[in-house]
């Protein structure tokens, strides 16, 4: 395991990850968890679990201007687009054993208003 600056704190990537990873200057997102961001090419955005997956290529944010004038950026989830889980819950670890690729569906029941529910098998998981 190899550690990435991410602003003020650190995100946790594997070994495998670590060069292609480290290339790039990744920032902190702001919201309810905190994630990696940073710019992979001219006009391209990537959040680190989709890069270090390989789904950097759809899109997952979207810019926009604030009335203020200053531009923000917004998630973006068009149907049937591939998200990505943090098992643990911790947006900066990056490892792929912490990273599982689900469907809108269970990301949003997942995530829902009711909060978290344990008791929900991750894709793959088997129930004894």
């Amino acid at each position: 395991m190899q550690s990435i600056p991410v602003g003020e704190h650190w995100a946790y990537v594997d070994d495998v990850d670590y060069e292609r990873v480290s290339r790039f200057n990744w920032r902190p997102t702001r919201g309810k968890r905190t994630y990696a961001m940073a710019n992979i090419g001219p006009s391209t955005s990537s959040m680190m679990h989709r890069f270090v997956l390989g789904l950097h290529d759809e899109p997952s944010v979207r810019l926009y201007q604030r009335e203020n004038g200053t531009w923000g950026v917004k998630p973006v989830h068009p149907q049937g687009r591939a998200l990505v889980h943090h098992k643990s819950g911790n947006g900066l670890d990056n490892r792929r054993c912490n990273l599982i690729i689900v469907n809108d569906e269970w990301h949003h029941y997942e995530h829902g208003s009711h909060g978290r529910v344990e008791s929900i098998p991750l894709p793959g998981d088997y129930l004894v």
